[in-house]
Protein backbone atom coordinates (compact mmCIF):
# COMPACT_ATOMS: atom_id res chain seq x y z
CA UNK A 1 0.00 0.00 0.00
CA UNK A 2 1.18 3.92 -0.68
CA UNK A 3 1.24 5.92 1.76
CA UNK A 4 0.74 9.46 1.47
CA UNK A 5 3.35 12.07 3.66
CA UNK A 6 1.75 15.11 2.05
CA UNK A 7 -1.23 16.01 -0.05
CA UNK A 8 1.04 14.70 -3.44
CA UNK A 9 2.47 11.24 -3.86
CA UNK A 10 5.55 10.37 -5.60
CA UNK A 11 3.89 8.97 -8.35
CA UNK A 12 2.22 13.04 -8.46
CA UNK A 13 5.30 14.60 -9.88
CA UNK A 14 5.47 16.49 -13.11
CA UNK A 15 8.40 17.20 -15.30
CA UNK A 16 8.52 20.91 -16.60
CA UNK A 17 9.61 21.87 -20.22
CA UNK A 18 11.86 23.96 -18.72
CA UNK A 19 14.11 22.26 -17.52
CA UNK A 20 17.35 20.93 -20.20
CA UNK A 21 19.32 23.22 -22.89
CA UNK A 22 17.88 24.01 -25.98
CA UNK A 23 19.20 22.98 -29.19
CA UNK A 24 20.91 26.53 -29.58
CA UNK A 25 22.76 26.78 -26.27
CA UNK A 26 24.12 22.87 -27.26
CA UNK A 27 24.68 24.12 -30.94
CA UNK A 28 26.78 27.07 -29.50
CA UNK A 29 28.51 25.03 -27.26
CA UNK A 30 29.72 22.56 -29.75
CA UNK A 31 31.04 25.24 -32.27
CA UNK A 32 32.92 26.71 -29.15
CA UNK A 33 34.28 23.71 -28.74
CA UNK A 34 35.13 23.05 -32.38
CA UNK A 35 36.60 26.11 -32.66
CA UNK A 36 39.28 25.17 -29.55
CA UNK A 37 40.25 22.25 -30.95
CA UNK A 38 40.61 23.30 -34.58
CA UNK A 39 43.02 25.81 -33.05
CA UNK A 40 44.84 23.03 -31.39
CA UNK A 41 45.22 20.81 -34.35
CA UNK A 42 46.00 23.98 -36.60
CA UNK A 43 48.67 25.38 -34.09
CA UNK A 44 49.83 22.71 -32.05
CA UNK A 45 52.36 21.41 -34.82
CA UNK A 46 54.07 25.32 -34.87
CA UNK A 47 54.05 25.09 -30.65
CA UNK A 48 55.59 21.61 -30.70
CA UNK A 49 58.41 23.03 -33.33
CA UNK A 50 58.99 26.42 -31.41
CA UNK A 51 59.30 24.02 -28.26
CA UNK A 52 61.87 21.41 -29.96
CA UNK A 53 63.97 24.54 -31.16
CA UNK A 54 64.24 26.59 -28.13
CA UNK A 55 65.21 22.86 -26.22
CA UNK A 56 67.98 22.76 -28.82
CA UNK A 57 69.38 26.04 -27.96
CA UNK A 58 69.11 25.44 -24.31
CA UNK A 59 70.86 22.31 -24.96
CA UNK A 60 73.53 24.14 -26.80
CA UNK A 61 73.89 27.20 -24.08
CA UNK A 62 74.41 24.46 -21.70
CA UNK A 63 77.12 22.42 -23.76
CA UNK A 64 78.93 24.84 -24.15
CA UNK A 65 79.09 25.98 -20.11
CA UNK A 66 79.84 22.09 -19.54
CA UNK A 67 82.46 22.10 -22.50
CA UNK A 68 84.06 25.39 -20.94
CA UNK A 69 83.88 23.87 -17.75
CA UNK A 70 86.15 20.63 -19.11
CA UNK A 71 88.40 22.13 -20.64
CA UNK A 72 89.39 24.24 -17.41
CA UNK A 73 89.49 21.25 -15.81
CA UNK A 74 90.91 19.17 -18.54
CA UNK A 75 93.50 21.80 -19.99
CA UNK A 76 91.65 20.34 -23.40
CA UNK A 77 88.16 20.09 -24.59
CA UNK A 78 86.68 16.65 -25.18
CA UNK A 79 88.20 14.49 -28.70
CA UNK A 80 85.39 14.56 -31.18
CA UNK A 81 84.70 10.74 -30.74
CA UNK A 82 83.96 11.69 -27.02
CA UNK A 83 80.63 13.89 -27.82
CA UNK A 84 79.26 11.67 -30.33
CA UNK A 85 77.61 9.17 -28.01
CA UNK A 86 74.23 11.01 -26.30
CA UNK A 87 74.38 8.59 -23.22
CA UNK A 88 78.26 9.71 -22.86
CA UNK A 89 78.54 11.25 -19.01
CA UNK A 90 81.98 12.59 -20.00
CA UNK A 91 80.46 15.94 -19.00
CA UNK A 92 79.88 15.27 -15.65
CA UNK A 93 79.48 16.85 -13.19
CA UNK A 94 78.53 19.51 -15.04
CA UNK A 95 75.51 17.59 -17.15
CA UNK A 96 74.92 14.19 -16.04
CA UNK A 97 74.38 12.69 -20.19
CA UNK A 98 74.97 14.63 -23.65
CA UNK A 99 71.80 15.74 -24.39
CA UNK A 100 70.79 14.86 -28.05
CA UNK A 101 68.71 16.35 -30.65
CA UNK A 102 65.08 16.12 -29.28
CA UNK A 103 63.40 14.87 -32.53
CA UNK A 104 66.32 12.73 -33.98
CA UNK A 105 67.44 11.73 -30.97
CA UNK A 106 71.16 11.93 -32.59
CA UNK A 107 73.88 14.15 -30.88
CA UNK A 108 74.69 18.13 -32.16
CA UNK A 109 77.61 18.44 -34.50
CA UNK A 110 80.48 18.84 -32.12
CA UNK A 111 83.80 19.59 -33.72
CA UNK A 112 86.97 20.42 -31.81
CA UNK A 113 90.08 22.27 -33.29
CA UNK A 114 93.18 20.04 -33.26
CA UNK A 115 95.23 22.50 -31.26
CA UNK A 116 92.58 22.05 -28.33
CA UNK A 117 91.71 25.58 -27.81
CA UNK A 118 88.27 25.86 -29.30
CA UNK A 119 85.19 24.00 -29.97
CA UNK A 120 81.60 24.54 -32.31
CA UNK A 121 78.53 22.71 -32.12
CA UNK A 122 75.72 22.73 -34.30
CA UNK A 123 72.22 21.90 -35.09
CA UNK A 124 69.53 22.62 -36.93
CA UNK A 125 66.53 24.82 -35.80
CA UNK A 126 63.47 23.51 -37.69
CA UNK A 127 61.72 27.02 -37.74
CA UNK A 128 63.93 28.89 -40.65
CA UNK A 129 62.60 32.17 -39.93
CA UNK A 130 64.39 32.28 -36.18
CA UNK A 131 66.08 35.47 -35.89
CA UNK A 132 68.67 34.03 -34.06
CA UNK A 133 69.77 32.35 -37.84
CA UNK A 134 70.27 35.33 -39.56
CA UNK A 135 71.77 37.30 -36.46
CA UNK A 136 74.92 34.59 -35.92
CA UNK A 137 75.15 34.80 -40.25
CA UNK A 138 73.76 31.03 -40.66
CA UNK A 139 71.01 31.42 -42.76
CA UNK A 140 73.15 30.60 -45.98
CA UNK A 141 74.45 27.58 -43.64
CA UNK A 142 76.76 26.80 -41.14
CA UNK A 143 79.05 24.08 -39.54
CA UNK A 144 80.94 21.18 -41.07
CA UNK A 145 79.51 21.12 -44.69
CA UNK A 146 77.25 24.36 -44.19
CA UNK A 147 74.72 21.58 -43.21
CA UNK A 148 73.61 23.60 -40.19
CA UNK A 149 71.59 26.89 -39.18
CA UNK A 150 72.44 27.80 -35.70
CA UNK A 151 75.53 26.86 -33.41
CA UNK A 152 77.49 27.87 -30.89
CA UNK A 153 81.54 27.95 -30.07
CA UNK A 154 83.82 28.81 -27.37
CA UNK A 155 87.61 28.88 -26.83
CA UNK A 156 89.94 30.88 -28.39
CA UNK A 157 88.97 30.96 -32.09
CA UNK A 158 86.27 30.56 -34.38
CA UNK A 159 87.24 27.34 -36.49
CA UNK A 160 86.19 27.59 -40.44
Amino acid sequence: MFYKHSQYSIFDIQFSNESGFTFIEVLVTVLILALIMSAVVFQGPKFLVSGRDAQRKVDLKVMKTALEDYANDQGCYPANNQMNNCTSTILEPNIKRIPCDPQTKQPYSYSRSSDCISFELYTTLEKTSDPDIEELGCDDGCGPGGDYNYGVVGGKALLD
